[in-house]
């Protein structure tokens, strides 16, 4: 005890308050960083799922704009909840909607005229979308994935989608019609919002010389 009394003295709890507060300036951002990535991993997954369950129905009797369509996604895909139609969000393009804890996602049907190619008798085509509740966190990036289509995400640094209240509307998630785009790493929506692929092609096998 009185070799602690002799040295803890001011200069040594600086010192140690220092220490103390370089390791929580050192850990709190890397454990900060883990929990986006977690976060919005699941959502990327969740969306991926939502999209094999809407496939998956749309090959039976189920029809997207009945009134149990959404329960029957949500039962399902038991990571996310149906939003019912009336849960504060009028105004909202007809869709299915659902929710997790950090999370919201949608189901667009695109008729006909949407399809790619000229078979206008094509079944509907489907396509989900994944954005954070707010965009403080924890989760900010977006996702998109298109039946038929590659699945890619962006930072929402653009589009600033959040809740209800600026949701990704159909379509806004297809590149331009101009092109421009970058065939190994993404491309630009129309509203010029960059989107990069979620699966990117493998590189080119090196040649046996």
């Amino acid at each position: 005890m009185s070799f602690i009394r002799r040295n803890w003295n001011l200069g040594n709890l600086i010192v140690v308050l220092g220490v103390v507060g370089l390791v929580v300036t050192l850990w709190v951002p890397y454990i900060t960083a883990g929990r986006v990535a977690r976060i919005e991993r699941n959502a990327e997954d969740h969306a991926r799922a939502l999209l094999a369950a809407t496939l998956d129905a749309a090959e039976g009797a189920w029809d997207p704009q009945a009134t149990g369509a959404v329960g029957d996604l949500a039962s399902r895909v038991p990571q996310v909840a149906a939003v019912p139609p009336d849960a504060g969000r009028t105004g909202l393009p007809a869709g299915l909607y659902f929710e997790s804890k950090h999370y919201l996602y949608s189901v667009f049907t695109r008729g006909p005229d949407d399809q790619i190619g000229d078979d206008t008798a094509a079944p509907p085509a489907f396509e989900v979308f994944a954005w954070p509740r707010s965009y403080l966190g924890p989760g900010r990036s977006a996702f998109y994935f298109p039946a038929g289509g590659r699945p890619a995400y962006t930072r929402n640094l653009k589009s600033a989608y959040q809740g209800f209240g600026a949701p990704p509307q159909p379509g806004e998630g297809r590149p331009r019609e101009d092109g421009l785009s970058e065939p190994d790493y993404g491309y630009h929506d129309r509203l010029d919002e960059r989107w990069l692929w979620l699966e990117r092609p493998a590189p080119p096998a090196a040649s046996g010389g």
